[in-house]
């Protein structure tokens, strides 16, 4: 016979397969909406579908967590997309509510030191204020635990605007930090048992969900570039240096790799670069100019902007 205990934990940890794959589907319904306010570090209209591919892996999780984990590093796209999923190689660690805790904390430190120039106003916020909300929360109700933590959430999404000078210059919030609320949003209501209702995004944010028509971008670089590199010959030094190249450096290491972001001018002395370091896995450009150009031509064709709750 069962005992009741163990029946507890199977009825959990089929809520907690389930709650991570209902994230990424409210990802999903909301990518494009992430996209229209991404101007942070560079308004080139990409978080909702960076976010999308990367934690799409979350889909299989059934596999075992420490595959997912390095299926979400080799395949994150984007500042964002490294950043989250790094954030995952701790969170993936909880299989129970009294676990959430240290896991929300590893992978808020894992997240932070991901980044070579952490800024507040980000997806780091929400990480943060995971940390703290849970650490202090107990989950004796599930309801009322989930209800708790979304709220405190909810109140760190809406202040970003209020940290980052071209949050509010444009007056949005952060598109990276939406998009992790929207995903814990999902993954806390699975755990309830409970495929709904989710936070209603466009009132609880509806006068920071739309670009200010004066905002303008005013200056990036050309080229967003993402690599998985295996180091053969390079010192942690080396790779250091990066900052040299570009910016928005985001460097993630994964078994004998490094999962690596950064926007530079010069593609072509990164790659010489990164090549005498050791071995390109993986190598992907994006034109950033052309990138911001066309998000700023559908930002003036969408004079007519309707949303609604997915």
């Amino acid at each position: 016979m069962i005992s009741r205990k163990h029946w507890v934990f199977l009825i959990m940890d089929n809520r907690f397969q389930k709650a991570w794959i209902t994230g990424v589907e409210r990802v999903a319904a909301w990518s494009d909406l992430l996209d229209t306010i991404n101007v942070f570090p560079v308004a080139d209209g990409d978080t909702g579908r960076n976010l999308l591919v990367t934690l799409g892996p979350l889909r299989k999780i059934e596999i075992d967590s420490k595959t997912v984990i390095h299926h979400l590093l080799l395949s994150a796209r984007g500042n964002s997309g490294i950043i989250a999923a790094r954030f995952f190689s701790g969170f993936l660690t909880a299989d129970s509510l009294e676990s959430i805790p240290a896991a929300a904390r590893l992978g808020r430190d894992l997240a932070w030191k991901a980044i070579r120039s952490p800024r507040k106003g980000t997806m780091l916020d929400i990480f943060d204020a995971l940390a703290e909300i849970t650490e202090k929360t107990s989950p004796d109700s599930i309801a009322e635990y989930a209800s708790k933590v979304i709220d405190h959430l909810q109140n760190a999404v809406s202040s970003t605007t209020d940290h980052l000078p071209r949050l509010k210059e444009a007056n949005v919030v952060d598109s990276g930090a939406l998009g992790m609320f929207i995903y814990l949003d999902g993954f806390l209501t699975g755990l309830t048992g409970r495929m709904g209702p989710f936070r209603p995004i466009t009132s609880i944010f509806k006068n920071r969900l739309e670009i200010r028509s004066s905002f303008h971008e005013t200056e990036q670089k050309h080229y967003c570039i993402d690599m998985v590199l295996r180091p053969e010959n390079g010192t942690e030094e080396e790779i250091k240096r990066l900052s040299e190249y570009g910016d928005s450096i985001v460097i993630v290491p994964e078994k004998d790799f490094l999962k690596i972001h950064l926007h530079a001018d010069d593609k072509a002395a990164v790659r010489e670069k990164m090549e005498s370091l050791g071995s390109l896995v993986k190598w992907s450009e994006e034109d950033l100019i052309s990138q911001v150009k066309n998000f700023q031509s559908r930002q003036k064709e969408q004079s007519i902007h309707v949303m609604t709750d997915a």
